[in-house]
């Protein structure tokens, strides 16, 4: 799917955003992986506080997202700052990514 990225560091909380230019066919597929590299890239990306990603419905524009608090929750760390421990390493990213 064709996209663009855009990352809005002026003011906190900086905002990485992802937005496609088409509705995905698959909306609940979409949704999993997409939350699964916004949870992978918050581990990734020390001064980002939430991904979000976009697509068009309609004259619409849905936005759906990913913060720093929910990416913790989801790989199981009681604090924010924690979830960059999983990108100290390859074996460790590999292990996030395979079992978010």
């Amino acid at each position: 799917m064709k996209r663009s990225i855009e990352f809005q560091a002026e003011e906190e909380p900086y905002v990485l955003t992802i937005h496609y230019e088409e509705r995905p066919q698959d909306k609940k597929s979409f949704h999993w992986q997409m939350e699964k590299k916004a949870i992978l890239l918050l581990c990734l990306t020390e001064n980002a506080d939430r991904v979000e990603w976009t697509y068009p419905e309609g004259q619409e524009e849905r936005r759906f997202g990913c913060d720093r608090e929910q990416a913790a929750k989801r790989i199981g760390v009681k604090e924010t700052g924690d979830i960059g421990r999983f990108a100290e390493s390859e074996s460790n990213v590999q292990h996030h990514k395979n079992n978010v």
